[in-house]
């Protein structure tokens, strides 16, 4: 076909009429509906979504994006969408989706912790998340909403669902305390250790929470002590083991307690502050004591004398050294060891009583002036260790130096110390060296040759051998004796019958003698006199007869011829 040809037919074909039309087009219904409902969908999802919030973690360990989840009491209320780090690089930002109807829960004081897997001697706690993989715990918390939190690195030991108090105990070591350490009431546990820090002062201070009812036992005069110590002591009763309890041992603790005679008190404030000693016996001692302070100068070595060494009186613990110092007297040109001693006057006063008052100071003044004295007494010879004995001896030459004013003086006495017991022993030590050892040993030597000579000498062994053939005779002996025995049963028997009659018709004699003789006269003098040693003749009948029975072959050999069956 040519160009002219095609031409031509495009020319034959008419042109299209254009035609408006009027109204909607159904195709568009279509459309319409799929974007009211993705908008439907949007402002769906929209409005069932909770609140987006960030929690700041030191470490991430255990959080996945998109299966991380927030649970509250086990039930899971939002979901980690995101997770970087902070600015600095130091910390790990948690970006998460809160479920609707959370919001009441993001108040100021809400708590957010990663829950891990924790296996320890301690305690087992969340297995579970070894196969379903760590979560974020939540404690909702009140004030007003927010969006920003910063994680806790442990789980809180109290939450606003738990009620009792806090307190805070200041100690000077911290031993085996850490968060969560329990805290026990008379073996029952009450309470655990929140956490601690270091004081300005370098004590430490540690923050405890203990549970209702049991913070209502804790007042002012409560004591608090650490537990899990093991004490072996050697008295007269013989040497003791004491120990707590196999969980204290292990994990340590806390325990505390209240005296009887406080009852009646009112309840510590809540954050009150307490001191925790070291163990039981330094809290009983040491606790809500008024301590008056004296010093003491002793003219001797001092050592074995320590920071803390008892102070008794009358076997009494009535107090301990506080201080030991070293002073220079420039006017005698002499060095001083001043002694400073605390004393618990109101022990004090409870053991000696002055016209029945208990005051402390009126004690403490009718002793000094009773002649109070210091001495350094061994507390054990094993160890060296030297306490302070408080005696009552005016008559004795009181060594008082007068150089302090401020502390009043105790005076001292001379006593015997371990340096006294080694010199003592040294001397001993020397006679023994100074005794002729060598001749005492030759001479010890001599005389064990001689008795081995003797041992062993001819005549020795012919006696032997002569006591074995007496040994063999007396043996046959003993068997005839055995034989014969039976024979001479029969006529011991008879005899001891015809003896029994006899002594029955003696003392029917006595008795008509008896009802016929006057009681006063002569004659009646010498019958009682007769009739006592009849009586005896017949007990000792008595017993011949039952010996005869027991041993027949006495008849024939005598006494010394009875053989051992």
């Amino acid at each position: 076909m040519t160009e002219e040809e095609k031409q031509k037919l495009f020319d034959d074909i008419p042109d299209a009429l254009l035609e408006r039309r009027r109204g909607f087009s159904i195709i568009w219904v279509i459309p319409l509906i799929v974007v009211l409902m993705a908008g439907w969908l949007t402002v769906t999802t929209i409005s069932e979504y909770g609140p987006e919030i960030s929690i700041t973690f030191q470490n991430g360990d255990g959080l996945e994006v998109g299966k991380t989840r927030i649970r509250y009491k086990n039930i899971e209320v939002g979901i980690v969408e995101h997770v970087r780090f902070s600015d600095d690089k130091r910390e790990v930002i948690v970006e998460a989706r809160m479920d609707k109807g959370t919001k009441s829960f993001l108040g100021s004081g809400a708590k957010f912790w990663i829950v891990r897997p924790q296996i320890s001697l301690r305690e087992v706690s969340a297995l579970g998340t070894l196969f379903s993989g760590s979560y974020i715990a939540l404690i909702p918390g009140d004030g007003s909403p927010q969006e920003e939190f910063a994680g806790l690195e442990q789980p809180p030991i109290s939450t606003a669902e738990t009620s009792g108090r806090k307190f805070v105990l200041r100690t000077a070591n911290l031993n085996s305390i850490e968060a969560g350490t329990p805290v026990y009431f008379r073996g029952i546990h009450v309470g655990d250790v929140l956490s601690y820090k270091l004081a300005d002062d370098n004590s430490i201070l540690v923050h405890i929470f203990i549970s209702s009812p049991y913070h209502r036992k804790v007042d002012q005069n409560s004591y608090f002590w650490n537990v899990g110590e093991t004490k072996l002591t050697l008295s007269a009763d013989g040497l003791q083991l004491k120990t707590d309890s196999l969980e204290t041992l292990l994990y340590g603790g806390i325990a505390f307690d209240s005296p009887d005679s406080a009852d009646t008190s009112a309840p510590a404030d809540d954050g009150g502050l307490f001191i925790l000693y070291e163990n039981k016996d330094s809290a009983s001692r040491q606790r809500g004591t008024k301590k008056t302070s004296y010093v003491t100068y002793f003219d001797r070595s001092i050592r074995g004398l320590k920071i803390g060494a008892p102070v008794e009186f009358k076997g009494i613990r009535i107090g301990s050294v506080a201080d030991i110092r070293m002073e220079i007297d420039s006017k005698e040109s002499t060095i001083l060891i001043p002694v400073l001693v605390d004393i618990d006057a109101e022990i004090v006063a409870n053991i000696v009583r002055v016209n029945g008052s208990t005051s402390p100071e009126v004690t403490m003044d009718f002793l000094m002036n009773s002649g109070l004295r210091a001495r350094l007494s061994v507390d054990s010879y094993l160890t060296g260790q030297l306490f302070i004995d408080m005696v009552l001896d005016p008559e004795s030459n009181a060594h008082v130096v007068g150089y302090n004013e401020q502390y009043p003086e105790i005076p001292t006495l001379s006593s015997a110390t371990v340096d006294d017991v080694v010199s003592a022993i040294a001397a001993i030590l020397k006679k023994i060296q100074g005794l002729p050892i060598e001749d005492i040993g030759q001479e010890l030597l001599e005389t064990a040759q001689g008795t081995n000579r003797l041992v062993n000498s001819s005549e020795i062994q012919t006696v032997g051998s002569s006591l074995q053939h007496t040994l063999a005779s007396l043996d046959e002996l003993s068997i005839r004796l055995r034989s014969n025995s039976k024979s001479m049963e029969s006529d011991v028997v008879k005899t001891s019958a015809m003896i029994r009659s006899v002594l029955q018709q003696t003392e029917t004699t006595i008795k008509l003698m008896n009802n016929i003789l006057d009681p006063g006269s002569p004659v009646q003098y010498q019958l009682n006199e007769m009739t006592t040693e009849l009586t005896a003749a017949a007990r000792s009948m008595r017993d011949f007869i039952e010996y005869l029975e027991r041993n027949p072959q006495v008849l024939i050999h005598g006494q010394g011829g009875i053989a051992s069956p």
